[in-house]
């Protein structure tokens, strides 16, 4: 008996529904990460936030531990919403409350049903790369409309703008293949590496570890 109920806990796992505040479409699904961060991974709703933004919101979540629960609750939310056939969802296929975030090769060799395959090829060709509408064009540029950097937002730009320049201060000195060498600040560096095909990061990181990068080595001159 303790061992059948043992089986019957899973990893805490959260039901959630998402939604589109631009378009109004929504996404039922499960994680077992903080919902509220998770943008969800279905492959329609995915592709819809990369078309149009990703201003998504979640309306509700649940938190599940046992697995019989979690699989009745969402397999009967999935029927009731009808969110395969609805336009209002993105599901492409019904939620168990398992799939999707399962351990790698736990869903391996699992067939496709027809009508998932079917749900799939019309949300391709008619659904995934709808253009914005006016409408949602509007609502998204009224929703900037009137908005202003605060005085505190004005701060930290000038201060990280001041620290930028103070960096400039900052010297190395880059031996190039041939062995001839040069001085430069971090902005001449910047320029150096542009016109040489060199990586700006990847040189500074190599020469931290006293190592070449393409030939190069850079070394950072004390202040």
């Amino acid at each position: 008996m303790i061992q059948q109920q043992n089986q019957e806990l899973i990893k805490p796992t959260w039901l959630y529904i998402k939604q589109h505040t631009v378009t109004g479409l929504k996404y039922f699904g499960k994680t077992t990460r903080n919902p509220e961060k998770y943008k969800g991974s279905g492959k329609r709703w995915v592709n819809h936030i990369a078309v149009h933004r990703n201003t998504v919101k979640t309306v509700w979540s649940r938190l599940f531990t046992s697995k019989p629960e979690l699989v009745e609750f969402a397999l009967n939310f999935s029927k009731e919403n009808n969110i395969v056939e609805s336009e209002e969802w993105a599901n492409l296929m019904p939620e168990n409350g398992l799939d999707g975030g399962s351990p790698k090769g736990t869903n391996k060799g699992r067939p496709c049903s027809e009508q998932a395959r079917q749900n799939l090829a019309n949300s391709r060709k008619n659904r995934i790369y709808t253009p914005m509408s006016k409408e949602s064009k509007e609502k998204l540029r009224n929703s900037k409309i009137g908005k202003q950097i605060t005085v505190e937002t004005r701060e930290k730009l000038k201060l990280a703008r001041a620290k930028q320049f103070a960096s400039d201060d900052i010297r190395f000195t880059i031996i190039c293949p041939n062995n001839d060498s040069y001085n430069f600040n971090r902005l001449e560096l910047r320029q150096f590496c542009k016109s040489h095909n060199l990586t700006y990061a990847s040189l500074l990181a190599k020469g931290k570890q006293g190592k070449l990068y393409k030939g190069y080595r850079a070394i950072k001159l004390p202040v």
